[in-house]
């Protein structure tokens, strides 16, 4: 029930308390004080915020300064937009959504954006159900330029891993023009963010793209400069580093990746701190430092799927980027491995890889996983599993070809 119109208890005092503080927390985070905001969703949710759900002590309200749970799943979006596990998210979820039909427009459209993101990183759901819902809404809604630049953002994030270039840019361009950085910083850079990662993420199939996407990016970080240090991200300087790494640019691709880590490291994100490491090994693979680069995918592996008492752990297993994450950096380990020589530890890394990789609907990253280990079962005298591998590889090869 919500908060009650007698005089206040300590439980009333309690409750008004955390939802001030969650409704600061969102805020914080829309202005783009990142850290502030983190440190506050961190405090409430480590002391059983769940409980206003799982009890009953809020309810269901149309205005957004009342506490209630539709609301308070809505404030916490940012959060989980940042920390990028969506497993609490999505259980909360479960005491809203047999209201939806209840709220208002402006609300289902926020929660419906916010869980398209649970939804994509959750394996088993399909991407263009997704997309499809958030369509709809912006059809039919009476919404804001604010809601519908929400949903603009992940709708091109789905078109760009869907491999849909002209849908991708069309709905990254629009979720740029929604808003603006003096009013809305943190959906302003990330919008910003969004669209060049569509350009560099196409930018082998269309020249100049990755030039496009590094332009972009330096708006970010002309933004971040105008708001303040609070306003920095990893993702500019991470998606720079590999686009440097890609042009034989080994020393600006470093300065990057150790720039991208230092900023997750600050806001105590350790999923945006692993992503820099893979590249930050990667790198170190390509300038023959394999030692180094071993010991710090073996880190990166930890926060992805080993560690059972990190934020991303075993129990988090529906997380879709948990897996692809875990088997990239085995790809990644088996490549290191190899380099110096050591064809058993090669093999053996690549075969986890493959069995990771095969969860996931992501052809390019099982092509490139398959084509190595064909190459490494050759390189061990295993032929025949190598020809087996080599058949899988020649029709998954022309499979991507034809997209």
């Amino acid at each position: 029930m919500p908060i009650s119109d007698h005089f206040p208890t300590p439980t009333d005092v309690i409750s008004y308390g955390d939802w001030q503080q969650l409704r600061e927390a969102h805020w914080l985070m829309r202005r783009a004080h990142v850290g502030k905001a983190l440190k506050l969703y961190e405090e409430l949710l480590s002391n059983d915020f769940e409980r206003y759900f799982r009890d009953s002590i809020w309810g269901i309200e149309d205005s957004h300064e009342t506490p209630s749970l539709n609301w308070a799943l809505v404030y916490l979006g940012e959060y989980f937009m940042k920390i990028k596990v969506w497993t609490q998210w999505r259980h909360l979820s479960e005491f809203v959504f047999p209201h939806y039909e209840t709220l208002t427009d402006i609300c289902k459209s926020r929660l419906i954006s916010i869980q398209g993101w649970a939804l994509i990183s959750a394996k088993g759901f399909r991407s263009q159900d997704v997309a499809l819902a958030q369509r709809e809404l912006l059809d039919t809604l009476s919404i804001t330029s604010f809601e519908e630049g929400l949903h603009h953002i992940i709708l091109s994030h789905i078109h760009k891993l869907l491999r849909h270039p002209k849908e991708a840019l069309k709905h990254g361009h629009a979720a740029v023009d929604c808003f603006s950085l003096d009013q809305e910083p943190f959906y302003t850079m990330r919008s910003t963010e969004f669209l060049a990662a569509s350009y560099y993420f196409f930018h082998k199939d269309f020249q100049g793209y990755d030039k496009k996407a590094i332009e972009i990016y330096q708006q970010v970080h002309i933004m971040a400069d105008t708001i303040g240090k609070e306003a920095e991200t990893e993702k500019p300087y991470y998606s720079q580093g590999w686009t440097y790494l890609e042009t034989g640019n080994l020393e600006q691709a470093s300065e990057c990746f150790i720039s991208a880590r230092i900023i997750a490291m600050r806001h105590n994100l350790k999923f945006d701190r692993a992503y820099t490491q893979y590249g930050e090994a990667y790198l170190l693979t390509l300038s023959n430092h394999p030692e180094a680069a071993i010991q710090i995918l073996k880190q990166a592996l930890d926060v992805f799927w080993g560690s059972t008492d990190d934020v991303v752990s075993s129990k988090q297993f529906k997380e879709q980027v948990s897996i692809l994450m875990t088997g990239i950096c085995l790809h990644v380990l088996a490549l290191t491995y190899e380099r110096i020589g050591n064809l058993d530890d090669a093999l053996m890394q690549e075969k986890k890889a493959l069995q990771w990789l095969r969860q996931m609907d992501m052809p390019v990253y099982l092509d490139n996983t398959i084509q190595h280990l064909t190459k490494l079962y050759w390189k061990n005298g295993l032929w025949l599993s190598s020809i087996r591998y080599s058949v899988e590889h020649f029709y998954l090869n022309r499979k991507l070809r034809r997209k």
